[in-house]
């Protein structure tokens, strides 16, 4: 079954990208809702819905980079081991050296053969590779951190805190404060 737009659906998604627009752009939502001609708790719903679409589509971005960097890190990982793989294996030098005796010109040919261990720089790259997967995928363990601060409250401050959030409950209760 089809699902169709409606028209009040169309009012509706531009009513709450007019209203993400005013938000972002520093408006309070007491301000947006008198611009719109709307109802405060219209305003709310509507940003709570633009938020939702915020925190949806940017979770979908950082997937979409996360799979790019992953995909990246597999075409390095792949061409470092192959080149780690060319950069092992056996040598064989010829050597030859010509020069002259009493006879008429000489030439002497030598031959010696060894193993290449390969090329550390790409066990490194490889291992940079891995490392970086394991930083996109999560898989290490946070590093922790200690942080140690001192912080005295005297009796005194303790107090006036104590007071001034009395006087913010009692003005939120509209009870009149006299002075004592």
């Amino acid at each position: 079954m089809e699902h169709k737009y409606s028209p009040a659906a169309a009012k509706r998604d531009a009513r709450i990208v007019r209203t993400s627009e005013l938000y972002r752009a520093g408006n309070s939502m007491r301000d947006i809702s008198t611009q719109l001609g709307i109802g405060l708790g219209t305003v709310f719903r509507d940003l709570r819905e633009a938020h939702e679409i915020w925190r949806t589509r940017a979770a979908d971005e950082r997937q979409q980079w996360i799979e790019r960097e992953l995909a990246t890190l597999d075409w390095v990982e792949v061409e470092a081991t192959r080149a780690w793989v060319r950069s092992i294996g056996k040598t064989k030098t010829i050597r030859t050296e010509t020069g002259t005796s009493a006879q008429g010109p000489i030439q002497k040919t030598s031959e010696t053969t060894g193993n290449l261990a390969g090329d550390p720089r790409f066990l490194a790259e490889i291992r940079g590779c891995v490392a970086d997967r394991r930083k996109l995928l999560g898989l290490d363990e946070p590093a922790r951190t200690q942080v140690q601060a001192e912080y005295t409250v005297t009796a005194e401050i303790l107090e006036k805190r104590i007071e001034a959030a009395r006087l913010r409950v009692l003005a939120a209760q509209g009870t009149k404060i006299t002075g004592e």
